[in-house]
């Protein structure tokens, strides 16, 4: 068997996590008996990580404020495993901590960059299989850079097999979504899910959700399901008095399992979203959505399904994004 390592101290939210899935699933496929263990940094918020990666066996956590005892018992714990691979797949941050334990594991073939761009990797040295990678000029997205770091151990996916890439459900997630849709909608009616939450940076203004969700709401009779976080109830409350101000039927998913909201994603006509982890679930679903990004790059943060079509703003503004725009995006997809 061969016992592989995967180093992410960073970067570790749900978006995050499903565009390492093409990486994970690169490694199954080029050794197929293998063990594979994720070692990652804390979250802020509970995250079950083989419901999103069925190709993880274990996962270890890395809290760089725990008591030296405690890190010297991991050290340990990992050594234990005897790693044929350890894998640090640096695609935005070079964390020095990654490297380290990476290489306390016990790793025999330590993987990763040797440069990210421009930018030396200072820890390099405690690799033994690394280059260099230029992805910004190559405009290359987060999950296929993680791909090409373990390109350099034969780990390979071609495209198609990345868009088929998506979550298990079972027979329970399905039922408690035609349990949630039959008790909320109609079912002969159009059914658009809105993510309007996320980082405050990435935050599409509510009132402008609105309008697109009002002409949807015209032309198409379309009802309304907005998905929300915890962190998201600020927005979500505004957007939705202004719904109820517009007479629009909506519902609201709080905080829901992964695996049910997925399952009510799959009932979804079309889902528009912020750029944030929720859109790469979306995505991973097969659904089809409408990607909003600001800040950040569409290029770079693309989510890996191909049903998804990302809008960019013309500045770094995610407002400066027009209604008009999302809305004439949604109505020809609708039109398909």
């Amino acid at each position: 068997m061969v016992n592989i390592l995967v180093v992410r101290q960073k970067n570790n939210q749900l978006g995050d996590t499903i565009c390492t899935l093409p990486m994970f699933y690169a490694l199954k496929k080029k050794f197929p008996d293998s063990y594979i263990a994720l070692l990652r940094g804390p979250v802020n918020y509970d995250l079950q990580y083989k419901k999103v990666n069925p190709y993880l066996d274990e996962v270890f956590v890395i809290d760089r404020q725990a008591p030296f005892k405690e890190k010297k018992e991991l050290v340990k714990l990992l050594r234990s495993k005897n790693f044929n691979f350890g894998i640090v797949p640096s695609t935005l941050e070079l964390s020095t901590t990654a490297h380290i334990v990476n290489y306390l594991s016990g790793a025999k073939k330590r993987v990763g960059l040797s440069y990210q761009n421009d930018v030396k990797n200072q820890f390099g040295f405690l690799l033994n299989v690394k280059k260099k990678f230029d992805w910004d000029n190559r405009k290359i997205s987060q999950a296929m850079r993680a791909v090409e770091i373990v390109e350099q151990i034969g780990c390979t996916i071609t495209t198609d097999e990345v868009e088929a890439l998506t979550i298990d459900l079972g027979e329970n997630n399905f039922q408690f979504a035609e349990n949630f849709v039959s008790e909320n909608f109609d079912k002969d009616r159009l059914l658009v899910g809105i993510h309007p939450g996320g980082k405050m940076a990435n935050r599409w203004n509510a009132k402008y959700f609105a309008e697109v969700i009002e002409e949807l709401s015209k032309q198409k009779s379309a009802e309304v399901l907005i998905t929300s976080g915890d962190i998201d109830k600020d927005i979500v409350g505004e957007l939705a008095n202004m719904l109820t101000e517009k007479n629009i039927k909506y519902a609201i998913a709080q905080s829901l399992d992964i695996k049910d909201l997925s399952a009510i994603m799959r009932k979804f006509d079309l889902y528009i979203s912020n750029d944030t982890g929720i859109l790469h679930l979306a995505s991973l679903n097969h659904v089809k959505t409408i990607g909003l990004f600001g800040p950040t790059s569409s290029n770079e943060w693309r989510p890996i399904g191909k049903n998804t079509h990302c809008l960019q703003a013309p500045t770094d503004d995610i407002n400066s994004l027009k209604s008009e725009v999302v809305l004439n995006e949604a109505l020809n997809i609708l039109k398909n």
